[in-house]
């Protein structure tokens, strides 16, 4: 078996700790057919194969808006596309219109100053945002933090930029979830460490205001973070196991952020499973 496949088996069997057993063993059924982790997505039937989650009653069109997190890199299927693709999949008689609002280096006042343009006016029935890396951090060489420290936008300003487009989405009647920042570079330098501790606050944040307002959270930090500590723990190994660059997820990150996402719309993951 090639070198890079025994690796990735190590990674899955890792990560296994952290994940359910469906998304283990979905994982696998994707190495074992060579699709290294960018499942190809394809109608399963004509109908709907499960029933729709309450979650995604009456909605019909989903703008996920934030940096270029959610914009994602070629040739690297983003979570935005994996989500379109299992969601008309599983519930193709419903015909779901999933729109991305990525713009790269954004940070989450330049989410609000294009939330009407980007996401409102497009009329959609669920808001997706995801920011906060670049309000942390906006300056990267050669994937090192630059020596002149994190810099950061404090939690108020970047707390008060969500409860800014949360405000704007209820007045047009439209439902939002919040994805967290995942992390940077994660256990690379001293300086990395810090600026995660900031992401650590920011998603602390987030959930504590997502409780208050009724608005559905994943906390992405905290499934990337335990990701690869459970990888340092059993191989003893620093590497970022779900990024490209220490900041933008690879295939396997995209994945884990689209079955997180679905988990949170209630979408059951023995459908997704089904999904090949």
């Amino acid at each position: 078996m090639p070198r890079k496949e025994i690796k990735i088996i190590t990674n899955i069997c890792v990560i296994g700790i952290i994940l359910s057993a469906p998304i283990m063993v979905y994982l696998l059924i994707m190495l074992s057919n060579g699709e290294a982790f960018a499942p190809q997505v394809h109608k399963i039937s004509e109908n709907n194969i499960e029933q729709i989650p309450r979650a995604l009653l009456n909605v019909h069109k989903i703008v996920c808006i934030g940096d270029s997190i959610t914009l994602a890199r070629y040739p690297v299927k983003g979570y935005v596309t994996l989500l379109r693709d299992y969601l008309h999949a599983i519930y193709p008689k419903e015909k779901i219109e999933v729109i991305n609002a990525g713009v790269n280096g954004n940070r989450s006042f330049d989410l609000v100053n294009r939330f009407k343009k980007d996401a409102l006016d497009e009329n959609p029935d669920l808001i997706v945002i995801n920011v906060g890396v670049n309000d942390v951090i906006k300056d990267f060489s050669n994937t090192q933090l630059k020596a002149d420290g994190v810099r950061h936008i404090e939690m108020a300003p970047y707390l008060a930029n969500f409860k800014n487009m949360f405000s704007l989405a209820s007045l047009k009647h439209i439902r939002v979830i919040i994805l967290s920042p995942t992390t940077i570079m994660y256990g690379y330098s001293e300086q990395a460490n810090q600026a995660n501790q900031v992401i650590e606050q920011y998603s602390a944040g987030l959930e504590n205001l997502a409780q208050n307002m009724n608005i559905k959270f994943v906390n992405l930090f905290n499934i990337f973070a335990a990701m690869n500590n459970s990888y340092y723990k059993n191989t003893g190994v620093h590497e970022d196991i779900l990024t490209n660059d220490g900041v933008h997820p690879n295939q396997l990150g995209q994945l884990i952020i689209a079955q997180s996402l679905m988990t949170a719309l209630g979408v059951p993951s023995v459908a997704r499973a089904q999904v090949r």
